[in-house]
């Protein structure tokens, strides 16, 4: 039956749960929920009723899906989940999950993370993922048990081989997903071997035998096909648009949340520095220098928008300055300048406290170390000791706290830790740690936030200064 709107299929839908309500009522069936410890007939030996209702519910929520999702999010979801497989695989790998069982069904994160030898930054972004997906509950912070999901894979050891070995084939097999299934299928064997810090560990992409050999950025450079490729797929995924629903999710934040107002992409950064400039009117200076530049430009925007600002870009690569001049229109060239510097950490210029209104640092930490990001960030002190009314704008990914978003909306965020953790060991950092990483360059430093959210990312914009 082809359905003309979905407002008749939620109908159905509604109709098979009721017959599914009423027959379990029928037949003493207990009805179903994840809870560990459940015990159903309703999965294995449910009527026939039931088995047809069922059965044809499922189909209807899965044509109910497919209309909502639209094309390009069904195939994104589709590749997306392979960070789901690559979690999972890394649990099992670990025995996590017979170490809650033997803990009597309860486990803290710091036992786990001292049983399984993962470190707990790293071990807390896997847990909170295949929380989304229900394999595993958090009771309170930091604290975790299993469901009816996980306990079918200690009971059923052969269906746990089962699970293992198809993850592992598909990976062999290099037929979908390339780069990623393969670097997922060896996030397992980079977490249980030592070193395995964010600081000394190795890349699920790098690791093995099965693996690249190389961090991603350096195998890209060196197979230029697969590097395009991949630039070539950001700028697709970058397309992705945010579900209306998302714009309405209470973001449980004392910092100031920036809502977006209309559907974004991907990167919500230069929403975020936009919105910036609209809050704050522009003081007598009109300068403004964006440090970086590889994964983007602010300026470049904002030089079309803003006509009373100038703009300086500054890199230490060559190519990222191409790149950003190759962007520009003929109406903004005489207010943006690329400049050249041979290194990021060299004194800033010394007329930069009379000139600068404001620097802007866009998604440059993201694969940063603290102590590194630190030691630039510090390069900036005697310029805002010159110049207090100085401000420093930094946007960049945070991992959200545990629950601060529904699990539909929470598991796209999760995929980007377990991503970041497996492509480049990297962490994404919670609030709290960008806040207590800025505060070790200065505590006299004041930071405000702004959050934004797209379909599949969590930026923050943090405004550093220190005058209050």
């Amino acid at each position: 039956m082809e359905y003309k709107n979905i407002g008749h299929l939620a109908v159905d839908i509604l109709h098979q749960c009721s017959v599914i309500d009423k027959e379990c009522q029928a037949n003493n069936t207990a009805p179903p929920t994840l809870e560990a410890g459940t015990s159903t007939a309703f999965w294995s030996e449910s009527s026939t009723e039931i088995t047809a209702a069922r059965t044809s519910a499922l189909g209807l929520l899965d044509r109910l899906s497919a209309l909502l999702r639209g094309p390009h999010e069904i195939l994104h979801e589709s590749v997306a989940s392979n960070w789901d497989h690559a979690a999972l695989y890394a649990l099992l790998r670990s025995h996590t999950l017979e170490h809650i069982a033997s803990s009597g069904g309860l486990a803290s994160l710091s036992s786990l993370s001292a049983q399984s030898g993962i470190p707990s930054d790293k071990l807390v972004r896997i847990l909170a993922l295949l929380r989304c997906k229900n394999i595993l509950q958090e009771l309170d912070d930091g604290v975790f048990s299993l469901t009816a999901i996980s306990e079918e894979l200690i009971k059923d050891g052969d269906f746990r081989a089962w699970v293992e070995f198809q993850y592992i084939l598909t990976a062999l097999s290099k037929c979908q997903l390339f780069e990623t299934r393969v670097a997922g299928a060896h996030l397992g064997e980079a977490l249980i071997n030592k070193p395995n810090e964010y600081a000394n560990g190795t890349s699920g992409f790098k690791r093995g035998h099965l693996g690249w050999g190389a961090e991603m950025y350096d195998w890209h450079a060196r197979h230029p096909e697969k590097g395009d490729r991949f630039r070539r797929a950001m700028r697709g995924v970058s397309k992705c648009k945010l579900p209306p629903e998302l714009l309405q999710v209470p973001i449980r934040r004392r910092d100031f949340f920036a809502r977006m107002l209309t559907a974004i992409a991907l990167d919500p950064a230069d929403s975020l520095i936009q919105a910036w400039f609209e809050r704050n009117p522009l003081a007598d200076r009109t300068k403004v220098v964006e440090i970086g530049g590889r994964y983007g430009f602010a300026s470049v925007l904002l030089a079309k928008e803003k006509a009373r600002l100038s703009f300086e870009v500054r890199s230490d690569s060559q190519d990222f300055l191409r790149s950003g001049e190759a962007l520009v229109g003929p109406e903004s060239k005489a207010r943006i300048a690329f400049t050249y510097v041979p290194c990021l950490f060299d004194p800033l210029p010394s007329d930069d406290s009379i000139t600068v209104l404001v620097y802007v640092i866009r998604n440059l930490f993201w694969n940063w170390a603290d102590e590194n990001a630190v030691g630039f960030l510090q390069t900036f002190l005697p310029t805002l000791r010159a110049s207090p009314s100085i401000r420093i704008l930094i946007t960049d990914g945070v991992s959200p706290s545990a629950k601060e978003f529904p699990p539909h909306v929470e598991i796209a965020y999760r995929r980007r830790d377990v991503t970041t953790m497996t492509m480049h060991n990297v962490k994404q950092r919670t609030q709290a740690e960008w806040r207590a990483m800025f505060a070790r360059v200065d505590p006299a430093l004041k930071v405000a936030t702004s959050f934004a959210i797209s379909s599949h990312v969590y930026k923050g914009l943090w405004e550093l200064g220190l005058e209050g």
